[in-house]
């Protein structure tokens, strides 16, 4: 009897670390606010490869900027091929938290709230 118990116990904590471990799927559109600038972005994911588009406004002007990455739970990270990367966490809400490193060496917070 106690061999039962202790493998039904083994198998709920396995099932809950994977649980814990899934994958989060951060498909949608974000909208963030940085250094006088609104960006916003759209989010597109297969698997744990994300692609999209961010759309920078600022000054009146509007820059475009594609990039690819990957997710790894509640991790993130992508770059643009000029060489900025975005990096950090899903919050439980659904935003992305992070940094940006411009291809300058620059770091810059960013939250990008999650938008329907």
């Amino acid at each position: 009897m106690y061999g039962k118990s202790a493998a039904l116990v083994t198998v709920m904590i396995l099932l809950l670390t994977v649980t814990a471990f899934a994958q989060r799927d951060i498909s949608g559109n974000y909208e963030a606010s940085v250094m006088g600038s609104t960006i916003r972005a759209n989010i597109e994911q297969n698997g744990s490869n994300i692609q999209g588009v961010a759309h920078v406004y600022s000054a009146g002007k509007k820059n475009t900027y594609h990039f690819s990455g990957v997710t790894d739970g509640n991790r993130f990270q992508a770059s643009h091929y000029s060489g900025h990367v975005f990096s950090g966490n899903v919050t439980p809400q659904g935003d992305l938290v992070g940094v940006l490193r411009t291809k300058g060496g620059h770091k810059v917070s960013v939250h990008a709230s999650r938008r329907n």
